[in-house]
């Protein structure tokens, strides 16, 4: 039961040319971000799944190799309506196996991430979302990202702080909405004028 392989994380994988050519286009669309962070006004970034997994796939471990621990590899993404479906490979028990998380992102209010863990489990076997969070917590801390962990509604929610200074550090960019659906990732905001 622990085996099994998300149906998601098996489709993820494509040919290796068609997966360049993906990972070139979030390439090319993540520089022309940081030139719109450049330039006071709107600015907007928009995602394929399989732009993202294909980034995951062939740039993360050339270029990023310890951006994730060494006990989580291969890692995976599905973007359904308002939720994330993520998976890497791990060993568990002395075997390989697939780790998946379902989450929902949100924009609390302008600039601040909400992060709600719906589901976690290693192939059929569920996990508690309790423990898997606070690893997630530690996981972004150790990657330098300023997260904390709130109660919303009872229930236990990582929030990120997205305002952020511009690469020529003169400008605030501000994230003022992210939209989560049916293989899409869509992300926008504003930058503010040279000094404000």
């Amino acid at each position: 039961m622990a085996t099994r392989v998300p149906a998601f994380y098996s489709t993820a994988a494509a040919d290796p040319t068609a997966q360049a050519a993906l990972n070139d286009r979030f390439l090319q669309k993540a520089s022309a971000l940081t030139a719109d962070f450049q330039r006071e006004g709107r600015w907007d970034l928009r995602l394929t799944e399989d732009e993202v997994n294909a980034w995951l796939s062939v740039d993360l471990p050339k270029n990023h190799p310890h951006l994730l621990p060494p006990s989580l590899q291969e890692p995976r993404i599905r973007i359904g309506r308002e939720e994330l479906a993520i998976a890497c490979r791990t060993v568990w028990a002395g075997h390989s196996a697939v780790l998946w998380v379902r989450v929902r992102l949100q924009l609390a209010r302008t600039d601040v991430l909400t992060i709600h863990l719906h589901k976690a489990g290693i192939g059929l076997l569920p996990l508690s979302t309790q423990s898997v969070l606070r690893r997630l917590e530690e996981g972004l801390r150790r990657a330098g990202v300023d997260v904390r962990r709130e109660d919303l509604d009872g229930k236990p929610v990582l929030t990120i702080p997205l305002a952020a200074k511009a690469p020529d550090g003169r400008r605030g960019v501000h994230v003022d909405a992210v939209d989560v659906t049916d293989g899409r990732i869509f992300i926008s905001g504003t930058t503010d004028k040279e000094g404000g």
